[in-house]
């Protein structure tokens, strides 16, 4: 604009010069050529002859010289202003062109700068957007991050419970309403029986398949309001709410119990679980949380204590109840060395003729108040590890005696022991049977080891390996307390075994319904089926013996044929048999 304006002022000068110049007489050039004098004359011998006018030419006078004079510079200036306007004008068109050009330049680098711009802007949109999604997904996978963080938390990794932390909580808060609202709740705890020796002997992989497993069946028997916890290892806490009586508790402890005795199939083979089970109460047994969990394990190692496979309230007296099972503990450990055992031996007869094959031996504790049998200490002895020793001590002197009976005339008179599971998982069992054949002087085929069947199914292939041993000692092997668990029949025909013996609770009901006489018959064919002797215990009645014989029962024992003795009246019922 600046440039467009100058030079419309030029022209327009240059237009007022030029429209002055042409109102001036054209004439002027003229007289002035006229009047301006001739060139020099060449010499004469250069120069040709001219004519000359006939008429002399007129001088001019001062005043015209002087008016041409005037006019020549005046047109001299106008041409000079007209040069100079030209000489402006090409210099101006040459500055419009320049900033014309220099626009044009201008617009394109604009237009360059433009697009440079706007390349730019979509780059660092894309980059932003780029940023943008980037930022989205860390913050999505620090959310699945901090959720999985957040199972990982409160949850346990192995079984997928609740952690022991969220348990603490949900305890915590339940005590606080179970209080405002005055109700009862109930913590359980749970631990598995012998979790230990079967991790050992089948391997970790196993026993994590097996805390799984009772974690499922856990969940499965409680309520949808109910928590279940692994704390630790195998052991399990449970949180009950709404808890009305004790009886209630008490109910889904049995039923807790009932569920884990139905066998896992885990590791190609059958388990039976059992489990120790203490309940304490809100608010009897304390008024929070670690109180409650205090009590329910305390509870619980009492029940394993007494055997396991049972539960256990929290008592106000569980402290004493503790200090005397202690007691109970050094006192037997006192009666071993100090003579205070005892072994009774109950006859096993042929069925049909009842002649005496053989005695079983039944261990006795001779306390000042009376005679203790076995049930009520075996437990505590299996405990606290007392059942080793306790359970070598039965072995020697049975076969000492029945060796002795055997050189008194009683030659063909055989021998049964009980192992207990730790005498069976024992590596050097077999060892020390042989021992204790060698001492007594007792032939190994004259002995027969039982073995309960649910000590079969906790670690199958461990006792499967100790019999095996046992047989090829010579001694002859059998399953005790069969029809209790849930053998299979694939199970049996893996197993080395020389007898089975039908467990008292399945013969005490073949007077009781048909149901139950047809298992006692099935056993019998069973037993036959595989080869085996069959021997009932438990008969108490000449109708129970009357029809295993009839089924086919080889052999028998019980009150029928004689109740447990002692020595001296075991030795003078085989010799009243003898004399008949």
């Amino acid at each position: 604009m600046r440039v467009s304006s100058r030079l419309a002022g030029f022209l327009s000068a240059a237009r007022r010069r030029a429209a002055a110049t042409a109102e001036a007489p054209t004439e002027a050039p003229l007289a002035l050529q006229a009047s301006l004098p001739a060139p020099s004359a060449a010499p004469p011998s250069e120069l040709p002859e001219l004519a000359l006018p006939s008429e002399p030419v007129p001088e001019r006078r001062t005043d015209e010289l002087e008016t041409v004079s005037a006019a020549e510079v005046e047109e001299a200036d106008a041409a000079r202003e007209q040069a100079e306007l030209a000489d402006e004008l090409v210099r101006l068109q040459a500055a419009l062109a320049d900033a014309e050009t220099r626009l044009v330049l201008s617009e394109a680098a604009s237009r360059r700068e433009a697009a440079d711009y706007a390349a730019r802007l979509h780059v660092l949109t894309r980059q932003l957007g780029q940023a943008r999604d980037a930022l989205g997904s860390e913050m999505a996978q620090r959310a699945r991050t901090e959720n999985e963080l957040e199972k990982v938390v409160d949850s346990d990794p192995l079984t997928g419970l609740v952690s022991a932390r969220l348990f603490l909580d949900r305890a915590n808060v339940a005590v606080t309403q179970a209080q405002r609202q005055r109700q009862r709740l109930a913590v359980v705890a749970l631990d598995v029986d012998g979790f230990a020796d079967l991790n050992d002997a089948l391997g970790r992989r196993v026993g994590d398949d097996l805390l799984r497993s009772v974690a499922a069946l856990l969940v499965q028997t409680l309520r949808q309001v109910d928590t279940v916890a692994r704390l630790a290892g195998d052991q399990f806490s449970m949180l009950l709410p709404g808890i009305h009586e004790p009886e209630d508790a008490v109910r889904v402890a049995e039923k807790l119990r009932l569920t884990l005795c139905s066998p896992l199939s885990l590791g190609g083979q059958d388990l039976i679980v059992t489990a120790s089970i203490g309940i304490a109460l809100f608010p009897d047994d304390g008024p929070d949380t670690d109180a409650l969990l205090a009590c329910a394990q305390a509870a619980a190692r009492e029940a394993r204590a007494t055997g396991g496979d049972r539960y256990r309230l929290h008592a106000a007296e569980s402290a004493a109840l503790l200090a005397d099972r202690q007691r109970r503990e050094a006192e037997l450990r006192r009666a071993l060395v100090q003579g205070e055992l005892r072994l009774h031996y109950q006859p096993i007869v042929d069925i049909l003729d009842g002649a005496v094959l053989a005695v079983e031996a039944f261990l006795r504790w001779q306390r000042p108040e009376g005679l203790i049998d076995a049930c009520e200490f075996l437990p505590l002895a299996d405990s606290t590890g007392l059942s080793l020793p306790l359970g070598q001590w039965a072995l020697e002197h049975a076969c000492k005696r029945v060796a002795a009976w055997r050189a008194a005339g009683q030659v063909e008179l055989g021998l049964s022991v009980n192992l207990s599971h730790r005498q069976i998982e024992h590596p050097a069992l077999a060892r020390l049977v042989a021992r204790a054949l060698a001492d007594s002087g007792l032939p190994a085929r004259a002995l027969s080891l039982e073995v309960a069947e649910a000590d079969l199914q906790r670690r199958p292939e461990t006792v499967v390996a100790r019999l095996r041993e046992l047989r090829e000692l010579g001694v002859e092997v059998v399953l005790a307390n069969f029809g209790r668990g849930d053998s299979s029949l694939k199970q049996l025909q893996a197993t080395p075994l020389d007898a089975i013996k039908i467990d008292r609770v399945v013969v005490a009901g073949i007077g009781q319904d048909d149901e139950r006489r047809a298992l006692a018959a099935a056993t019998v064919s069973l037993g036959h089926a595989l080869g085996l002797v069959v021997v009932a215990e438990g008969v108490d009645s000449e109708e129970q013996r009357s029809r295993l014989r009839d089924w086919g029962c080889d052999q028998l024992q019980g009150r029928l044929v004689a109740a447990a003795l002692a020595e001296d009246e075991c030795l003078a019922f085989l010799e009243a048999r003898v004399g008949a």
